[in-house]
């Protein structure tokens, strides 16, 4: 089942769920949460997930804004090549020009 917008971050507290379960604790984000919650555990579970979660969230959007610049910066070297590759194209069809033009001036001169 497809979490609703108001539900969609349930993947990131999955995830963070199971790395508590498999013991993959960050412990300096676990000593803050204790001292937030002033030693009780349940609290500073809660508080840890919570902020594992936004971690998680940020981390995400971060990945998202790269892959947006990338993705912009690469449409724009697209464009600048076609760009240059418009100007060689101007640059060849000048030379062709030039030199039928030689040619026909070296032949009308035979």
């Amino acid at each position: 089942m497809k979490p609703s917008k108001e539900h969609a971050d349930s993947v990131f507290y999955d995830t963070a769920a199971k790395m508590i379960q498999r013991g993959e604790i960050d412990t300096g984000l676990m000593a803050k949460a204790i001292a937030k919650s002033y030693g009780d555990k349940k609290k500073a579970e809660v508080l840890y997930l919570e902020w594992s979660v936004d971690l998680m969230k940020e981390d995400a959007a971060n990945k998202f804004k790269q892959r947006e610049v990338e993705r912009k910066s690469n449409k724009d070297k697209e464009t600048q090549n076609v760009k240059k590759f418009d100007d060689f194209d101007w640059i060849v069809i000048f030379f062709v020009i030039i030199i039928t033009l030689i040619i026909i001036f070296l032949m009308a001169d035979i």
